[in-house]
């Protein structure tokens, strides 16, 4: 095996399907805008910690896969302060949602895709939509980095 990656980014897609059904969820950039989305994104990886033993012994992967989190609140005007906090609020309670599934042990393995998967970090940004043909507002988009350890 090279890399658990093509692994865990479907694992992770097939999660975020779970956790959030009313969401537009891709395993990529997604093709379609929809008001609340969820996809998986780049991965960045590192090895460490190889086994004893000859040309074939296994690895420690350590994969950063970047999963977006992104809602749109609709507003113009006076109302984009509110619309603002509307959208970053929704996406802080997905990633509430998606924290909350990596504290459960069994679910921190991603279906034994891993070993173990962790929410390591995030990276919020805020957004105005006002380019012609799409609706007027916000969007808040968290960043979130799941960390996954595997033996490959």
């Amino acid at each position: 095996m090279t890399s658990a990656v093509p692994a865990l980014k479907r694992a992770l897609r097939d999660v975020l399907r779970q956790l959030f059904p009313n969401a537009r969820v891709s395993y990529g950039p997604p093709q379609s805008l929809a008001d609340v989305m969820a996809a998986v994104t780049t991965a960045s990886v590192r090895h460490e910690r190889p086994t004893a033993g000859g040309p074939t012994r296994s690895r420690e992967e350590i994969a950063d896969i970047e999963v977006v989190l992104s809602c749109f609140t609709a507003g113009d005007g006076e109302s984009w302060d509110d619309a603002q906090q509307e959208a970053t609020e929704a996406a802080y309670d997905m990633l509430d949602v998606l924290e909350d599934h990596f504290r459960d042990r069994t679910a921190a393995t991603l279906g034994g895709a891993c070993r173990d998967a962790i929410v390591s970090s995030h990276e919020l940004a805020e957004y105005k939509t006002d380019a012609d043909g799409y609706a007027s507002g916000r969007i808040g988009e968290i960043t979130a980095t799941i960390t996954c350890r595997t033996r490959i």
